[in-house]
């Protein structure tokens, strides 16, 4: 990658874009390790199949929505896929016909072990490129999510062309 491409001179104007390359670079790089370990799981399916597994039961479509700030149509289509990769189960629940609850199938529990193993390499690489870098970027996002739950971008903005 050139030290100087468009979006760089672009400057804070192409944040969002830069975000989302990065997003997509991360992504390819876990599928990359998990594929070389032999286990069929993508990245996107983490933050779902990790709270399943933290949580130990059958959790309702809305309630990982909810837990993850995940949209529900979102959370919908990754649950579909990881259905259909035999790593969750869906159902009904029983208590209330409309609602659908998943949990993680046996299929999915035999990878668990490994998954743990492998999330703690990426953690450590993680600190890692934090350490390198000076900056916990975890904490600058946290921090940039407040400020934007206090006064969304689009409000900014407004304020900005009354200027």
């Amino acid at each position: 990658m050139p030290d100087r491409n468009a979006l760089q001179k672009i400057g804070k104007l192409a944040l969002a874009s830069r975000m989302k390359i990065l997003n997509e670079r991360l992504f390819k790089d876990a599928s990359r390790v998990y594929h070389a370990v032999g286990i069929d799981f993508e990245p996107q399916w983490f933050p779902v199949f990790y709270l399943l597994n933290q949580e130990k039961q059958a959790l309702p479509i809305t309630g990982i929505a909810r837990e993850l700030g995940l949209s529900h149509p979102a959370v919908i289509k990754l649950t579909r896929s990881m259905t259909h990769a035999g790593l969750l189960e869906s159902f009904e629940d029983p208590e209330d016909r409309r609602k659908h609850l998943v949990r993680i199938s046996q299929e999915g529990q035999k990878l668990v072990p490994e998954l743990e193993r492998i999330w703690e390499i990426f953690e450590k690489a993680i600190e890692n490129l934090f350490e390198e870098t000076g900056h916990d970027l975890i904490a600058v996002i946290e921090r940039t999510e407040q400020a934007l739950n206090r006064l969304e971008m689009a409000d900014r903005i407004e304020e900005q062309k009354k200027k």
